[in-house]
């Protein structure tokens, strides 16, 4: 065990090295999805989804600075349809699901990834069981849950609190319950919760959480609306918003301006799909990958915000769906 403990800490140093070397840019100063999170070792946690082998406890490490994929440690949880937030020391807490193979069992449990340690750990239970909720890390330090589904459609969330492993709950409700929504941390350290569903319709709406108050105020309309979508935050501030359900699974995206407090059409993505997973990378482009459409689709591809355009990726990582995506 320690032996293996030593060799992960080395890898991890390898890529850190790796990483500084083959971008302008620091590894501890790219900000993950627009949160106080700072990634460590330029690395990608892929984590549970939803396969064909219903193999819901599995995670691969992503190295993006070489285009491989290696096998990571198991979940102590088979779960998809969760949240995840990179903390500010590189280690991963996922938040809730649902089970893939117990009769899809919606979940309160969570679990830390251990970035040194390479394995997963739990931790302590969220007060409520979420399936599709959103999660961001304030500039508090304190970690935001957000709605999903229990024993119905949510509008309520939690705090946790990484010092202590702890939960409390927030007096905060949302203007409309919500599943499969996304949340982003906001310039001003304020949260723009977008889309989702709320038992009835796909929703088109948004709104803005402040800490300050703990409280939630209406945000301005999305283009279209949106379910199970993914929403990035690029290294300007701006927040891309890619794919989803609205009907059906779709190739349209949409980014928001906090400058102007508004969202605009963006470029049509090369496949249409939903329950995907997306990521900022340290040179500004994002990567998409897994979901599907009316089948799981395995190609990749990348978004450029120079020429505002989608590209094929050159490896396709075929990933599942509802997986959660982390840099640490």
């Amino acid at each position: 065990m320690e032996k293996e403990k030593e060799e992960w800490e080395s890898e991890l140093e390898k890529s850190l090295i790796k990483l500084q070397g083959s971008c302008d840019c620091d590894a501890g100063a790219l900000v993950i999805d627009g949160t106080a999170a700072r990634q460590q070792y330029g690395l990608i946690l892929i984590a549970g989804g939803y396969t064909v082998t219903h193999d819901s406890a599995r995670s691969y490490i992503f190295d993006y600075t070489d285009n491989s994929v290696r096998e990571g440690p198991s979940l102590i949880t088979e779960r998809w349809r969760h949240a995840s937030v990179t903390l500010p020391n590189g280690d991963v807490v996922l938040f809730g699901g649902c089970d893939a193979n117990n009769n899809q069992t919606t979940s309160s449990s969570c679990e830390l990834f251990n970035a040194k340690r390479n394995s997963f750990s739990k931790i302590a239970d969220m007060l409520e069981k979420r399936e599709g909720p959103a999660a961001v890390l304030l500039r508090s330090g304190l970690v935001l849950i957000i709605g999903g589904y229990g024993n119905d459609y949510s509008d309520s969330c939690e705090f946790y609190h990484p010092e202590n492993n702890t939960f409390t709950p927030s007096k905060a409700k949302m203007t409309t319950k919500r599943h499969g929504h996304t949340a982003s941390l906001l310039p001003d350290g304020k949260v723009l919760v977008c889309g989702g569903h709320d038992k009835i319709y796909y929703i088109q709406t948004t709104e803005i959480y402040d800490p300050e108050t703990d409280s939630f105020s209406a945000g301005p309309l999305m283009t279209v609306k949106r379910v199970d979508h993914q929403a990035t935050t690029l290294s300007d501030g701006r927040i891309l918003l890619t794919g989803g359900e609205n009907a059906f699974s779709s190739d349209s995206t949409e980014i928001y301006d906090a400058a102007t407090n508004s969202f605009a059409s963006g470029p049509t993505m090369i496949d249409g799909r939903k329950s995907h997973f997306s990521v900022l990378l340290p040179d500004g482009s994002v990567l998409l990958s897994g979901g599907y459409s009316s089948f799981f689709i395995p190609r990749t591809e990348l978004y450029d915000p120079s020429t505002n355009r989608f590209s094929l990726y050159e490896n396709d990582l075929d990933m599942a769906r509802d997986c959660s995506v982390s840099l640490f």
